[in-house]
């Protein structure tokens, strides 16, 4: 691994060159910025700023991806414990960049991102060279990992003399030095999905859910048109300037004691740069007061972009502020939108504790060393935090011990919280210890509660919200609701379509959910879903409703049966007549006859039993009938009565009437 060789690039300005000629950005990108002084800072900051923290860690590794004009080519590694890397001498149409990955930057998940730091588009007014071969107009970069200012004189805000910090590796702000020598370039910091980096085309998948960043820029010389920074309006070619070229930005910038000047304005010649700031003292050839700190919203494709001017300065950057962030509302989801009687349900309640502390008081002192803002903080703590739950009566609330909170990586952080669970209402109490910790902020922590929905319900949709309230340290508590959220209470509604004899399904059923204290209705089985040979025997009495539980509805169907009624030959058990049939449901009464008009010579012989009754399946009815005997005097038969039959014989001079029974 190469180890470079540190050059400070700064030096104080001996004249003023001729003002060269340069493109200025548009009037209407600087329209979107808005300015204020660091007296303003309250603190109540945009709390996504927190993800754009590019802090080292153990395992931040910086390489160089793209060269240009550089004293390393393309490939080189550093990690944490190398030396800072510089890169000068960037030519007009070079392009550079360093691939930042495992440092503390991340997405609001807690995914950790890899950050892409480019200088290009650079614009220069000197032709040539320098007499040792390095481009009159150019253009570069440095990153520090270490921590470093002295100044010679009583610290205005402490008293202290001689202060120096001076601190190595993780834990601190990578500062991105800009360097401007006669020229104009374009610095952008992107925000990239891990691992997504294309040499090829020197781009990454960028992760466009980092919309807002903060940012303090500092050591730059400074152009006053009254009593506004004009260095932010439109950038000089004879003086520093920085200029933002896209996005939303508020710029907070610094201000002297107040028993000094209340502004920075009589401390600038009119040359643009610093004459008497701070008793005529500069620490480390940074002007001290000289810094503001840039609030950006609205960020295209997770990329920060700024423009830096001048002739031969250096701009530090550092992105992420020891200033405090704003706590966020919780943020409650549930795992099911709608849930049945019996079922569980899971609800998350997450909070995001910001960042309120820099992990080393190096940081702060070497901030306090550039700018004058007097309130900067080693760490901000709060003295208090609840998160809280009211689940609805319709829900059981699980015991305590069965309540756990995990971190945005999955780690169980319950023990940093003493849950309670009280009827209906639980409550997650930071302890003292976690709030007096500094690991404690910075994180997300999510608290989950398996709930069961109680049968019976009385209600629905199951509304919640979650609460959180805290102390900040010497402030006033502050309570913050989560959006609501519903969960719908489910029936089901089942039809059937029976046989009411055997019970058995003669129809597909069907199934239909219905939210609690909803009205149903349900009808019978259309002929095409019906078998033949079946009739409703009645509509059920929960054929329609209000539901309140699961319903089964039950459409009962009588089978129907067949009365076949035969007429036979009681001699032969031939027929003598076509048979008929009558369909009848199960339970009706049914009635048969004989035939009206008897075939010639034939007389029924008698009715048989089941001539009628009540139907309980398919029904046989047999007639028989008798044929007459010497069918060839049939015509002499008188009549037939009471079942005899008198036959008429005549003899010579005799005639006989003989009776008998048939």
């Amino acid at each position: 691994m190469k180890k470079l060789h540190i050059f400070t690039f700064f030096a104080p300005a001996l004249a003023l060159l001729a003002t060269p000629v340069m493109i200025a950005p548009s009037a209407s990108a600087a329209a979107s910025v808005t300015y204020k002084d660091f007296s303003q800072l309250t603190g109540n900051l945009d709390n996504n700023y927190a993800y754009s923290k590019i802090y080292w860690t153990d395992n931040t590794t910086i390489t160089i991806a793209k060269a240009a004009g550089t004293s390393a080519p393309a490939g080189t590694v550093y990690d944490v414990n190398s030396e800072d890397v510089e890169f000068f001498n960037m030519r007009q149409g070079e392009t550079f960049t360093l691939l930042i990955e495992n440092s503390t930057a991340s997405n609001a998940k807690g995914e950790k991102l890899d950050v892409l730091y480019k200088v290009n588009d650079i614009r220069g007014w000197e032709q040539g060279d320098n007499d040792d071969g390095t481009p009159k107009s150019s253009a570069g970069m440095q990153l520090w990992h270490h921590i470093e200012g002295t100044n010679s004189v009583d610290h205005p805000e402490t008293g202290t003399e001689g202060v120096t910090s001076t601190h190595l590796g993780s834990g601190d702000p990578i500062f991105f030095w800009t360097n401007i020598n006669h020229a104009d370039a374009l610095f952008t910091v992107q925000f990239c999905k891990k691992g997504t980096y294309n040499a090829a085309s020197d781009s990454c998948t960028a992760d466009t859910s980092i919309k807002n960043v903060s940012s303090t820029f500092f050591d730059f010389d400074i152009l006053y048109t009254g009593s506004t920074p004009a260095y932010l309006e439109r950038p000089f070619a004879s003086n520093e300037g920085i200029f933002f070229e896209d996005s939303s930005h508020t710029i907070y910038y610094n201000r002297d004691n107040a028993d000094r000047v209340t502004n920075m304005t009589a401390q600038i010649g009119n040359n643009g740069y610093a004459i008497n700031t701070i008793n005529n003292y500069y620490y480390n050839g940074i002007f001290y007061g000289n810094s503001f700190f840039v609030t950006s919203t609205n960020l295209p494709n997770g990329t920060f972009s700024y423009r830096h001017t001048g002739i031969g300065w250096g701009v530090g950057v550092i992105f992420g502020s020891v200033l405090p962030y704003q706590m966020k509302k919780p943020v409650k989801t549930v795992d099911k939108t709608s849930a049945r009687a019996g079922e569980n349900v899971i609800y998350t309640i997450e909070q995001e504790v910001p960042n309120n502390a820099t992990t080393m008081p190096d940081t702060v002192t070497f901030m306090s060393l550039h700018s004058n803002y007097d309130n900067i903080p080693e760490f901000r703590n709060y003295t208090s935090l609840t998160i809280t739950d009211t689940f609805d009566r319709n829900l059981t609330v699980p015991a305590a011990n069965e309540i756990t909170i995990k971190d945005e990586t999955g780690a169980d952080k319950t023990s940093l919280f003493t849950v309670n669970v009280s009827s209906q209402k639980v409550d997650a109490v930071a302890t003292s210890s976690a709030l007096d910790s500094k690991d404690f902020y910075g994180h997300i922590y999510t608290m989950i509660v398996k709930t069961t929905v109680k049968d019976p319900v009385n209600i629905s949709p199951i509304n919640n919200l979650a609460r959180t309230t805290y102390t900040p340290n010497g402030g006033t508590p502050a309570t913050l609701e989560s959006d609501p959220i519903q969960t719908k209470i489910m029936h089901t509604v089942i039809t059937k379509y029976v046989d009411n004899e055997t019970g058995r399904e003669i129809a597909p059923s069907t199934s239909r959910d219905y939210e609690h204290g909803k009205s149903y209705n349900t009808t019978a089985a259309s002929e095409d879903d019906l078998p033949e040979r079946y009739v409703l025997k009645e509509t059920p009495s929960n054929a329609s409703g209000t539901v309140e539980s699961d319903i089964v509805v039950i459409y009962r169907y009588n089978p129907i049966h067949t009365i076949t009624t035969r007429h036979i030959d009681d001699e032969t058990g031939e027929p003598i007549a076509n048979p008929t049939t009558e369909e009848y449901a199960l339970g009706d009464k049914y009635e048969t006859s004989p035939l009206e008009q008897l075939p010639h010579s034939y007389s029924l012989s008698g009715r048989p039993n089941n001539a009628s009754g009540i139907v309980d399946g398919d029904v046989e009815v047999i007639y028989r009938y008798k044929k007459v005997k010497n069918p060839n005097t049939i015509d002499n038969i008188a009549k037939c009565l009471g079942g005899f039959v008198i036959v008429g014989v005549t003899l010579p001079g005799l005639t006989f009437a003989i009776k008998r029974r048939r």
